[in-house]
């Protein structure tokens, strides 16, 4: 009896490590499968075996990461969060769950709760750049500029080959319009990668910024060979050849943006300034005029104002001086635009031959630039206009031109622009 007991209890024993040893290879099959399934980036068909082998082990932190990330990367970002938060909660210094919080928050626009997380991260590891970028980023996001920029610098400071933080702090620099600060930056981004296209977006905005229409040009040809079409740097070099005289390219640009379907205030006004470039027929300042017209339709802009004067220079070129006059006059009312009344001197000047009527333009142009007090693209011609009433009259006494002061009430303002 006694040798039957044992022989059961043997054999209880042999069945209990065979049935140990079939659960072991089981649990080994199916890890081994699961990374495979990971590093072939199945992470759809790795569900399953996770959430298997998480029913045997719901607190390994490492199952629990695996499973974050599967949901993840399958799009469900709600269920990774959630497992993420679970992560944390067993392991708050645990910097995958703390990195992958602060991206999952930042995707959501959330850049307070994705900054608390990535200094959690810097206090873990303060030597991570990537942690101090993060901390930059999201301090821009939250309206902090000037923290952030400190970060950018701490992390320029930590790695000079960082070409990101380079970059960042280049295009933080352009939007503030400090664009003597940012021109270095962009030049040594370009050293660290030129072949970069974001910081070749970066470039031509400086480029275009200082009306460097030949840079503006190579730059986004060069993008464009790197496959970069984006339509506003496809504007951007619209507007390029049409400053440097190649209306037929600028027109060419504009067109075919308008056929891909990028309406816009400022691809219309592209089209018609370059009709009025080239103005080679009544129809191509027929063109000229729709496409302002259209631009001011489509328009919320400053440069409402010069649509309109665009519409004026097409009737001036007609040679329609009494609508053009009109039109010039509206601009300046409404607007108050020295280049209207420069405008009108001109044509008083070289067309109607009124010398009178056009010194008085030219006087009250230079006023309202004195007036201004403050530089503009319009007070360009002052030197000019001085000039040539200095050569008819050495003493000048500028009296302004009372009805264009007087006559502002009966212009209808324009509803298009900007309260």
């Amino acid at each position: 009896m006694n040798a039957m007991k044992k022989l059961s209890v043997s054999l209880c024993h042999i069945f209990l490590i065979l049935a140990l040893a079939l659960i072991s290879d089981c649990m080994y099959a199916q890890t081994s499968d699961l990374n495979n399934l990971l590093q072939r980036g199945q992470f759809q068909k790795a569900l399953p075996i996770l959430d298997s082998l998480s029913s045997e082990d719901s607190l390994n932190i490492d199952l629990i990461q695996k499973r974050a990330l599967c949901y993840l990367k399958s799009g469900n970002q709600a269920q990774a969060k959630k497992l993420y938060q679970k992560a944390l909660i067993l392991d708050p210094d645990g910097q995958e769950s703390n990195l992958q919080l602060s991206y999952i928050f930042e995707q959501e626009g959330n850049p307070l709760k994705a900054l608390a997380f990535f200094r959690k991260l810097y206090q873990l590891d303060s030597s991570n750049t990537f942690f101090v970028k993060g901390i930059a980023k999201n301090l821009i996001r939250v309206n902090r500029r000037k923290e952030g920029i400190a970060f950018l610098k701490k992390a320029i400071q930590m790695d000079s080959l960082d070409v990101d933080s380079v970059s960042e702090l280049a295009n933080i620099y352009l939007n503030d319009q400090k664009d003597d600060l940012a021109e270095p930056l962009v030049k040594k981004a370009i050293l660290l990668n030129e072949s970069s296209i974001r910081i070749r977006q970066i470039s031509t905005r400086l480029a275009y910024r200082k009306k460097d229409f030949e840079k503006v040009r190579q730059e986004v040809n060069y993008m464009m060979s790197l496959g970069d079409t984006t339509a506003l740097y496809q504007r951007l070099l619209g507007t390029a050849y049409f400053n440097l005289d190649s209306n037929a390219r600028s027109l060419e640009i504009f067109q075919r943006l308008v056929r891909i379907g990028e309406e816009s205030e400022t691809i219309r006004a592209g089209i018609a300034y370059a009709f009025l470039g080239s103005a080679k027929t009544t129809d191509s300042l027929n063109e000229a005029i729709d496409n302002f017209n259209q631009a001011i339709e489509l328009g919320s802009s400053d440069a409402i104002s010069d649509y309109k004067l665009g519409i004026a220079e097409v009737f001036s070129k007609k040679g329609e001086f009494t609508i053009a006059i009109s039109l010039f006059k509206e601009v300046y009312n409404v607007y108050k635009r020295p280049k209207a009344v420069f405008r009108l001197g001109e044509i008083y000047e070289k067309n109607l031959k009124d010398m009178r009527l056009a010194e008085s333009f030219y006087r009250e142009y230079l006023r309202v630039c004195q007036a201004s007090g403050i530089g503009s693209a319009d007070e360009k011609y002052v030197e000019l206009v001085t000039k040539k009433l200095k050569e008819r009259h050495p003493q000048i006494v500028a009296e302004p031109v009372q009805f264009l002061s007087n006559d502002t009430l009966l212009v209808k303002k324009d509803t298009l622009r900007n309260k």
